[in-house]
C-alpha cells in the first residue's frame, strides 16, 4: 500500500510541481474582482466533465484561465513558473488555500490542466474532501472506471478525477483535463 500510495504522490507531484527548469518568475498578482460564479471564456476548448468551485468559482480543466484566476481570491504564494516538461512553453502553479491549479498553453491559448486538492479545507462540488472514507467516494461517484494501487479513476466528459487513498481514506484528489494525459491516460500511472 505504501508503494501504490508513493507512485500516485510521484505522479501527482510530476505534474502539479514538477517543472524541467528554473523558475522564471511570477506574473502579475490576482485578488479577489467579483463572488459570484465566473462563466468559462469564450475561447475555452468547449470541455465537459468533473469540476472544482471555490469562491463561487467553477474550475474546469480544459478551459481558459482567463478571469477564473483573478475570481478565485487570493493565493497563498506567488505563482510558480518555470519550462513545462509536458507541453511546449511555461507550466505556471497558482497556489490558493487548500488546493493548487496548474496552467499550461497550447496554440497560443492559455488552458487549465489540473486542478490538485491538498488539504481538508475544500471540497468536491459531490462533498468529498481529504480525510473522507472510500464508503463516501463511491456513494458520491458510484464504482469508478478503474482502480489500481489506491487510486480510484473516474472520467466523465474531457476530465478524469483521481481519488487516491491510503487505508482505505482520501489522501489525494486530482482532476485533469484528459488532452494532458499521458498516452495511457491516466495521471496516477494506471
Amino acid at each position: 500500500m505504501k508503494k501504490a500510495l508513493l507512485a500516485f504522490i510521484t505522479a501527482a507531484l510530476l505534474l502539479t510541481t514538477a517543472s524541467c527548469g528554473e523558475s522564471t518568475g511570477a506574473p502579475e498578482s490576482t485578488t479577489a474582482a467579483d463572488s459570484s460564479v465566473t462563466t468559462l471564456a469564450a475561447d475555452s476548448k468547449e470541455p465537459s466533465g468533473f469540476y472544482f468551485t471555490a469562491a463561487g468559482t467553477d474550475v474546469l480543466p480544459g478551459t481558459s484561465p482567463s478571469g477564473i484566476l483573478e475570481a478565485l481570491g487570493e493565493q497563498t504564494d506567488p505563482p510558480f513558473i518555470a519550462p513545462s516538461c509536458a507541453f511546449q512553453g511555461d507550466d505556471k502553479t497558482y497556489f490558493f488555500p487548500g488546493y493548487e491549479v496548474r496552467v499550461n498553453e497550447e496554440d497560443g491559448a492559455e488552458f487549465i490542466y489540473t486542478i490538485s486538492l491538498k488539504d481538508d479545507s475544500v471540497t468536491t462540488p459531490e462533498g468529498i474532501y481529504i480525510g473522507a472514507p472510500r464508503s463516501d467516494v463511491i456513494a458520491a461517484y458510484g464504482e469508478p472506471l478503474k482502480e489500481q494501487n489506491g487510486v480510484l479513476v473516474y472520467t466523465k466528459g474531457t476530465t478524469n478525477l483521481e481519488i487516491a487513498l491510503t487505508d482505505e481514506t482520501v489522501s489525494q484528489i486530482l482532476y485533469i483535463d484528459n488532452a494532458a494525459l499521458p498516452m495511457d491516460g491516466y495521471a496516477a500511472g494506471l
